[in-house]
């Protein structure tokens, strides 16, 4: 079954909408892989992205994690705000590049052959900004895991802005109304259970 939000989601019923962005976390979670069009800057160009007009050398081929990485984080994908609980709540990802296709989970990244790149992992991008990351955080760390995903999702652009919270709500799903222990909800993006420091937090990519 391919499932794709452009055609599973009817766009024109505020109903249907509002229920499929209370799903995702269930969706990503459940999928066998997602699949992420790194390159393409709109949705009209294709999944390998548009190369250059003009190939002076063959496109290259990456052998190692953290150059692919360097790839992924510079690109259009890494710069929406609805693709990072894409990210952070899918065991598996198929990344389609401008350079080749590559698949990324917990345990590494592979080549379109299958073969294992050497390097540091998917994981050494940053402890709650990698593939799958979301899925399981470990006792102790919900706040601090909480507070990296809002930093990390709060760098990426939004088309419309009322879709803020619309974007994240994947995110907060996964904590199912507890955090470290302690019943909690959600106002304005701020864990109540840890309301006092929340709302004081500042980042040096701090970007309302």
């Amino acid at each position: 079954i391919l499932w794709v939000d452009a055609l599973c989601i009817m766009h024109d019923s505020t109903r249907d909408v509002k229920f499929q962005i209370l799903r995702m976390r269930q969706i990503y979670s459940a999928a066998k892989c997602a699949i992420a069009a790194v390159s393409a800057e709109t949705a009209a160009i294709g999944l390998l992205g548009s190369p250059p007009a003009k190939l002076s050398r063959p496109l290259r081929v990456y052998k190692l994690v953290d150059s692919l990485n360097t790839l992924v984080e510079s690109s259009p994908w890494s710069s929406r705000a609805w693709c990072y609980q894409e990210k952070v709540l899918s065991h598996r990802l198929i990344l389609f590049t401008s350079n080749g296709i590559y698949m990324q989970c917990r345990k590494g990244t592979y080549d379109a052959n299958g073969t294992q790149l050497p390097g540091k992992g998917s994981q050494s991008s940053a402890k709650f900004n990698a593939v799958g990351c979301m899925l399981s955080v470990c006792p102790g760390e919900d706040l601090e895991s909480y507070i990296s995903a809002v930093e990390y999702y709060c760098q990426r652009k939004l088309t419309k802005q009322e879709d803020k919270m619309n974007a994240f709500e994947g995110v907060f799903q996964r904590y199912g109304g507890r955090m470290d222990g302690k019943k909690t909800s959600f106002r304005y993006g701020l864990p109540i259970c840890a309301f006092d420091q929340t709302i004081c937090w500042r980042s040096r990519r701090h970007n309302p």
